[in-house]
C-alpha cells in the first residue's frame, strides 16, 4: 500500500516516479501483485484538471498497470480530482467500482454494547461511519463529523470546481439540509443567500 498523502511518499505524486517505483516492485512475472494506492488524486496536477481535453499522466500509469495480467490495482482517494465517473470513463471495461458504504444499523448494533433503543438513538444522531465506534463521547463524535464535513466533503467540492467562496457554500449546504423533504427551488436558495450577505 502506498499512501500519497504521506510526506515520505511525496515524490510518488509525480506519475513518472510512481510508475518507476511500482515497476521495480512488480518485477517477477510468476507472482501476483496487489497494489493499493491511497489518495491517488494527489498525482493529478491542477493544470491537468483545468484542461478538459488534457491527457492526465496518472491515467497512463494506471492503464499500464492494468495491462499486466499479474497485477490488481486498487485506488482510493478524494472525489475532488478523481471522480468515480471519470475513472469508469477512462478505464472502460478494465476496472470496477467498489462502493463502500457506512455501517448499516445491524452492523452498528453488533459492534456496540448498548440496548437496541440506545444504539438506534446514537445511530440516528451520529450515523454509521465506522470511526464513530472508536470515539468515547458526544463531543468527539460531533468534532469528527464536523471535520469530515469541512475537510472532506466541502473541500472536495471546492477543489473540484475551483470555488472561491467556501463560506457561501457552507451556508448553501445548511439551507439545503434544512429543507429536506420540502418543495424548493434554486431561486429560493439564491434569495436566502442574498439575504445572508
Amino acid at each position: 500500500m502506498l499512501s500519497l498523502d504521506d510526506i515520505d511518499n511525496y515524490e510518488y505524486r509525480k506519475p513518472e516516479n510512481l510508475y518507476a517505483f511500482l515497476k521495480e516492485k512488480i518485477d517477477n512475472a510468476s507472482e501476483h501483485y496487489f497494489i493499493f494506492l491511497d489518495e491517488i488524486q494527489l498525482a493529478i496536477s491542477k493544470e491537468e484538471l483545468k484542461k478538459e481535453d488534457s491527457n492526465v499522466k496518472l491515467y497512463g500509469v494506471l492503464n499500464g498497470l492494468l495491462r499486466k495480467k499479474n497485477v490488481d490495482v486498487y485506488v482510493t482517494g478524494s472525489n475532488s480530482k478523481l471522480l468515480a465517473t471519470d475513472v469508469l470513463t477512462e478505464f472502460r471495461g478494465r476496472g470496477d467500482e467498489i462502493h463502500i458504504l457506512p455501517l448499516s444499523f445491524s452492523e452498528y448494533y453488533s459492534a456496540v454494547n448498548q440496548s437496541k433503543e440506545d444504539a438506534w438513538r446514537d445511530y440516528l444522531l451520529y450515523g454509521g461511519m465506522p470511526h464513530i465506534l472508536s470515539l468515547q463521547d458526544d463531543e468527539q463524535r460531533v468534532q469528527y463529523l464536523n471535520s469530515l464535513n469541512k475537510e472532506i466533503y466541502l473541500r472536495d467540492i471546492q477543489e473540484r470546481y475551483d470555488l472561491k467562496n467556501l463560506l457561501g457554500m457552507e451556508e448553501l449546504m445548511k439551507v439545503i439540509a434544512s429543507s429536506v423533504g420540502s418543495l424548493t427551488n434554486p431561486k429560493k436558495y439564491l434569495t436566502h443567500l442574498r439575504v445572508q450577505e
